[in-house]
């Protein structure tokens, strides 16, 4: 992760300088390529859920069908908005 760049790419964060609820992933990815759940989740806690989806979604036939109902994607998006929040606000730092 050290040969990474210290400056963020992300568009949201230049604009705003906020992080954005995808701020952390590309580290968390590469923590989980390493066998470092630990580090990933610290990164962004949806990185793990994230790997899970990828991995359901290429392994022929066995992407559960309550994930493509509107219900859940909705119910997704409430979590992402809300843990974002909480990592702004200063409550969940992670």
């Amino acid at each position: 992760i050290n040969h990474l760049p210290t400056r963020s790419l992300c568009p949201f964060h230049a604009i705003t300088g906020l992080a954005c609820p995808g701020c952390g992933m590309t580290h968390a990815m590469i923590s989980l390529g390493q066998l470092k759940p630990g580090a990933a989740l610290g990164y962004n806690l949806f990185s793990m859920p994230l790997l899970i989806l990828m991995l359901l979604y290429v392994w022929p036939g066995k992407f559960p069908s309550f994930l493509q109902h509107q219900a859940f994607s909705i119910f997704m998006f409430i979590l992402v908005i809300f843990f974002w929040l909480m990592r702004l606000s200063g409550i969940q730092n992670i």
